[in-house]
């Protein structure tokens, strides 16, 4: 690793600056999902919301989105930063370290309801040197949007927000990575 990287992992390591992040809001279809007829409520005027998906079928479409992406070969830039990590990042020996497997499970968190704020606060809290070469560099925050007025009800909003560490990429990093993810 460069300069640059070895500068970026330090003020990582201390605290001072954690993370890059790129967020996006997606609209996708409702079909994609199985309905969880238990999110549909009443309201004060007598009619109902849209059912919501769950928050399981949520978690299954986007670890099968992410998936693809870190296997697709037509991706190679995204590809080969997001299975890195580091090991002994505090130290001046500090040295990547290339990931065989990665497990989504670690890597993606799905919640409902969250405002924006809260989900930005969370993925930023986040200390991805932590893990001393056993986790890559990244983490996906996704948000299973409230419904909306004028949102059609054939539609389901999620954000889905990309935190990375500075030593991996920067924002157009994140645009490339949303980019592959649509």
């Amino acid at each position: 690793q460069g300069n640059l990287e070895r500068w970026q992992m330090t003020r990582e390591a201390v605290g001072f600056y954690n993370s890059v992040c790129n967020q996006a809001t997606y609209s996708i279809p409702a079909r994609l999902f199985p309905v969880d007829h238990e999110s549909v409520t009443g309201t004060e005027s007598g009619t109902s919301t849209p059912a919501q998906p769950s928050l399981a079928s949520v978690t299954d479409l986007i670890h099968w989105t992410i998936r693809n992406l870190l296997t697709e070969p037509q991706h190679p830039a995204t590809l080969v930063p997001l299975a890195l990590s580091v090991l002994d990042a505090k130290s001046k020996n500090a040295k990547w370290k290339f990931l065989q497997s990665v497990d989504l499970r670690d890597l993606v968190e799905v919640a409902g309801g969250m405002s924006t704020e809260k989900l930005l606060q969370y993925g930023h809290s986040l200390h991805l040197l932590g893990s001393n070469g056993t986790m890559p560099l990244w983490h996906v925050c996704v948000n299973l949007c409230r419904p909306r007025r004028g949102i059609s009800s054939s539609e389901v909003e999620v954000d889905v927000a990309f935190f990375f560490s500075h030593a991996i990429g920067d924002g157009f990093s994140g645009l490339a990575f949303h980019d592959a993810f649509v």
